[in-house]
């Protein structure tokens, strides 16, 4: 670390400009990219206890008889597998990216990121809470063995409800993320122009 300074000082003192400078952005582009690896691990851990409550539940409490109730199983679990992997790969593929990399190196690490995330929360995210969804309601045929009408509708709407919740936390979850990382690539941008 203290090779990186003194490289970084010294090219600062070759163009005048003060070394506080760069490692102030060095300091901001280190929590930023923090800032982003916390954010995967959060889901991880939510995901993961999300799996374990549920495989709990239908282990414990409910035992699916019907072919249409255990695939319901199967493809909840599986949302929450995909979307858990997709996590760990990320989070992985995040720290790959190294901010005092040649230029050319760290932009296309950092784009390849970028874009990776920007396909996470579009067409895989879908993927995965349509999986989860299609679980659920597969699941409502033999629930409706077990449960009246009322409790049935109740569940339905507090599903739904739920769903709107969750659709509007990760909302706000992926904004943050993706400022996290445009910050975090405007910092490596201008930790190029100082070099």
């Amino acid at each position: 670390m203290d090779n990186i300074k003194k490289t970084w000082k010294e090219a600062k003192g070759a163009t005048g400009q003060p070394s506080g400078t760069v490692e102030t952005l060095i300091l901001k582009a280190r929590q930023k990219k923090k800032s982003v690896l916390y954010f995967h691990y959060g889901n991880i851990v939510v995901l993961t206890i999300t799996l374990v409550a549920i495989a709990l539940f239908f282990y414990k409490v409910v035992h699916f008889q019907t072919n249409l109730g255990k695939a319901g199983i199967v493809l909840m679990h599986s949302g929450l597998i995909i979307r858990i992997l997709v996590e760990v790969y990320s989070s992985i593929k995040s720290k790959k990216i190294v901010l005092l990399n040649d230029a050319a190196q760290t932009n296309s690490d950092a784009l390849s990121f970028y874009n990776f995330r920007r396909a996470v929360h579009g067409p895989i995210t879908i993927a995965t809470v349509g999986l989860y969804m299609a679980g659920f309601y597969f699941l409502s045929p033999e629930f409706a063995m077990y449960l009246n009408l009322t409790t049935m509708i109740l569940m339905h709407l507090s599903f739904v409800v739920g769903a709107i919740f969750v659709v509007w936390q990760v909302r706000k979850g992926v904004q943050t993320e993706m400022r996290n990382l445009r910050s975090l690539r405007e910092l490596k941008d201008q930790l190029e122009e100082t070099e």
